[in-house]
């Protein structure tokens, strides 16, 4: 499939995550799946489908098409982001905003690992992107050979310097970051 063929693929699943959904109580949930917390698994409590072809004590949650998509749960025909399941039946009540995956996994939806937060706290929590040539989050390698450093702060898109060497850049995009974005700031994982 062609990258336009993608796009329009991965744009209607997340218009299809997106689009509203009948909230589901805690107590239905807890009725037909079981949460584990530690390990962030559900399972289902009941036989379910057509045909019954899930049983109870089967496992629930699986990613669906796109690598990129987040894992959901399948009831009454409607997918459910499991994260927000998770959140439901431990917290009692559906988050307002989004819900941050603390360290970035999406398949990782333990309670320990998810946290309410606003659409841009949960952008700040973010590793840099694949095709980047600098490997770093808010550092970009400029055509002179150094290294600018960038950051959103308050909704706008702040320079904050440039940089001849990539670990010192690197270091005062953390610095920057950790200072505005507190708790939120995507910080590189120690080598």
């Amino acid at each position: 499939m062609g990258s336009v063929g993608y796009f329009l693929t991965q744009m209607v699943l997340d218009m299809e995550l997106t689009v509203a959904k009948p909230k589901l109580s805690k107590e239905f949930l807890h009725s037909i799946l079981r949460y584990d917390q530690e390990n962030g698994k559900f399972f289902w409590k009941c036989d379910r489908g057509a045909n019954k072809k899930v049983h109870a004590g089967d496992e629930t949650g699986k990613k669906r098409s796109s690598e990129k998509a987040y894992p959901t749960v399948k009831i009454d025909d409607i997918h459910y982001l499991c994260h927000r399941l998770a959140w439901v039946m431990t917290h009692g009540y559906w988050p307002i905003g989004d819900l941050d995956h603390i360290n970035n996994d999406i398949c990782d939806y333990r309670i320990s690992n998810l946290r309410e937060a606003t659409r841009s706290q949960n952008k700040f929590n973010h590793p840099a992107r694949k095709d980047s040539e600098s490997q770093c989050r808010g550092v970009t390698k400029r055509p002179k050979g150094n290294y600018q450093v960038r950051l959103t702060i308050n909704g706008y898109r702040k320079h904050i310097g440039c940089f001849d060497d990539l670990e010192l850049a690197s270091f005062v995009y953390e610095e920057t970051a950790r200072k505005h974005h507190g708790d939120f700031a995507y910080l590189r994982p120690a080598a």
